[in-house]
Order: structure tokens, then sequence, then C-alpha cells
């Protein structure tokens, strides 16, 4: 429709998740390197999860295509399955027809399938995207295949893919044996105001046939987009197409921050825009106290918990990221081969860079905490500042204070 106006090769921001079109930003890197690095030491589980959109699926297939030949893979994606389906699925991903069989003939079957695997010194990954839907009598048939194990390898390797949701199921009470086996986790946040624009400029330059078309949305223009998507890879495609229909409708060839307006105005008012929902304002809370009006834009309670979340992920991906690199600089191999230098320097690289993200969030983490206690006019319980000026906040007192203050509205 409006590529060979543009001068595309295809159209840049489709919806599929294409791997050409992979954006590698600074969190996406790390995502893919746990992934590689999981499957490297055929760690049992693998967990990526993530906000709706955020490019989990383009991810797992970018990975799909680094693998080699020696990794076999089976890929499920329909998840609202019950246990007895999910096992039957997995076989026939591995080519096997389980009608007719019993489970402790499919169980047979499917070790034997991996002992074979293991002997030619094969890795089997199982990779399961939405894996928010599985219900928990589906995670812990799931489980149970993670059973299939040498003395020193597991000899099935699964990676979970899915939403926030995920997550949250993974801490059930009852799924403590899975989530003592996840090896390697990693959750993908939306994108940050430069990657996103680096993520446009990115996909239109895989798009175009080597004509210029960096000028097509103008600076304006991207910050408009960013503000109107939070930086959600999906809605930017959704966003950036529609601007891109308008723009060849109207015969214009550069996009302007008042013509991004007008597109998400026009989706807006037609009832159909998935971007009302990502620039939502949240309600403002009702008076706490006498004379005390917080607004949710000053008391941001969930913000505080998704900062927190974040600088643990970071923290632990910090862990893992030290330690392969601690191991490629202790390999023997590592020490003879020039080869391996630059790959121990991107390492390196990403080491630093990721001590500086957990430094960043600490600030915003301690700004915030600082924000809430002036609002309050008094002081979180629990917290405490450390001799090196570090707040520190128990989850649980912040959690006591948020609830009495909640009691109180509603009573008032």
């Amino acid at each position: 429709m409006y590529e060979t106006f543009f001068g595309f090769r295809e159209k840049p921001f489709t919806l599929l998740p294409d791997p050409a079109y992979l954006y590698l930003s600074r969190q996406h890197r790390l995502a893919l390197v746990h992934l590689e690095y999981g499957l490297l030491h055929r760690a049992g589980f693998i967990v990526i999860s993530g906000e709706i959109g955020t490019g989990k699926t383009t991810l797992i297939k970018a990975l799909l295509q680094r693998l080699d030949n020696e990794t076999e893979v089976a890929s499920i994606f329909n998840t609202t399955v019950r246990p007895e389906e999910f096992l039957d699925l997995v076989l026939q991903e591995f080519d096997h027809d389980p009608r007719g069989a019993g489970r402790i003939e499919k169980l047979d079957w499917l070790n034997t399938f991996l002992i074979e695997r293991y002997a030619k010194d094969h890795r089997v990954v199982l990779i399961v995207d939405e894996a928010q839907n599985l219900n928990l009598d589906t995670l812990e048939e799931i489980r149970l295949l993670s059973n299939l194990q040498t003395a020193k390898d597991y000899l099935l390797q699964i990676v979970l893919v899915g939403q926030p949701e995920l997550r949250r199921k993974l801490s059930h009470p009852c799924m403590v044996q899975l989530a003592q086996r996840i090896a390697v986790h990693y959750h993908l946040a939306p994108l940050t105001e430069n990657e996103t624009k680096l993520y446009i400029r990115h996909r239109l330059e895989v798009a175009s046939e080597e004509v210029e078309t960096q000028g097509i949305f103008t600076d304006q223009a991207l910050e408009v987009i960013y503000q109107n998507t939070q930086g959600t890879p999906r809605l930017i495609n959704l966003l950036c197409d529609s601007c891109l229909v308008y723009a060849y409708a109207d015969e214009v060839k550069i996009i302007t921050g008042n013509m991004v307006e007008e597109v998400v105005k026009s989706q807006e008012e037609s009832g159909f825009s998935a971007l009302a929902t990502a620039t939502a304002p949240a309600p403002e809370f009702q008076e706490t106290a006498p004379g005390l009006k917080v607004e949710a834009e000053s008391l941001d309670i969930e913000g505080l918990r998704v900062l927190q979340a974040q600088v643990r992920d970071l923290q632990s991906g910090l862990l893992t990221l030290s330690r392969l690199v601690n191991e490629r600089l202790l390999s023997s191999e590592a020490n003879k081969s020039s080869d391996t230098a630059p790959a121990e320097t991107h390492l390196a690289n990403l080491l630093e860079e990721q001590r500086l993200e957990i430094k960043r969030l600490n600030e915003e983490r301690r700004r915030l905490l600082k924000r809430i206690a002036e609002l309050t006019a008094e002081p979180p319980e629990n917290a405490e500042v450390s001799s090196s000026g570090h707040d520190e906040v128990q989850e649980g007192g912040w959690r006591r204070l948020w609830s009495k203050r909640v009691q109180r509205s509603h009573v008032s």
C-alpha cells in the first residue's frame, strides 16, 4: 500500500514476531544472554516474562535461529490445556503419535527418546509460550517432566515464556518445587524513550530498499509516539503503521508530532484503539487524613513495587553475567584463543551496564520513598538508612502502613 511511496521493501511495522526486525535494546540483549547461558549449561527451567507486547515471542524466535543442529526444539503455544493434553502436545512435537497409549507408556517413550538424544550429545528444549495461561495442575505436570534427568544433567530443558501473571503463578505455595528449579529468569520491561526512537529507526532501516528513511518521523513525532505507547513495541508498531497510512493518504513523506497526535485522536474516537490503556491516568486517592490529599501520581505504591522488582531482576542478572564472565576468563581454552576476546569484552560491557542500571533504579527508588515520606508527613514503617546512605524499606511494614491509610479513607 504505502511501501513504494516511502521506498520500503515491505511494511516495517507489522505485528508479526519477525526476528529479522528484532531490536536488541540493553534489556533484550541481556535476556538473550540469559537464554543462551541457560541452554549452554543445561539449566532445567528458564523463565522469560514481560508485559503484553514487549517482544517475548520475537526474542524466542531469534534464539531459535541461533541454535545449532544438535539442539532439538519443541514449541507449544496452545496453553489452555489439561495436564494429559499437554503431555500429548509434547509427544506430537517430537513426531510421536500418543493416541491409544496410557500415561506410563507415553512417559516411557519420552524418557527413551531423551536418553537417545543425550547419548548423541544433543540438547532437547521445550519452549512453552503464553505460559501464563497454564493452570497449576499443568504446571505441576511440567515440573514432573523435569524429573527426566541423569545424575548430572536434565534430559529436557524447559523454557517458560509469559506475561507477569506467570510469575504470580510460579510464586504460588504449591509451586515451590518448580520455582526452586528455575535456574535463569529475566523480566522484559517496555523500552525507554531513547530506545523507542532507536527501535523505530531500526525497523525503518531493515525494511528500506537502500533509501534514506530516518527522516520520515521527526524528533517531535518520535516523542509523541513514546508518550502514547510508553515504549511497548506492539503499540509502537500499531501507531507507526497507522501514521504511515495517514501520511500516504495525504501524500506527505514527513510525519510530524501534530500528525501523530491527529492519528491517536482518530483512533481513540473510533473506539478500537489499543493505545487507550497505555497512558490511562490512575485515579486519585481519596482524602487519607484531615487536610491531606495525596494523588496517585505522587504516592505511587505500585511504582515503588515495580522499581523493587526491577532491582531484584537486575541483581539476579548481574549474578548470572558475573558467573558467565568468570567462567569464560577461567577457561583454559578461552585464554588460549584470541577469538574469544570480543565476546569477553561484550560480556564485560553488559556487566557494567547492568551495574549502572541498578544504581539508577536505586536512586529512583530513594527519590520515590523521600517524596512519599514528605507527602505523608511521617516516615514509612521499618525504614532504615544504612551507613552508606541507602534507604532500606521492608515490604511487609510498608504494606501495613498502606493498608491502614486505605482503611481510614474508607471510613471517612
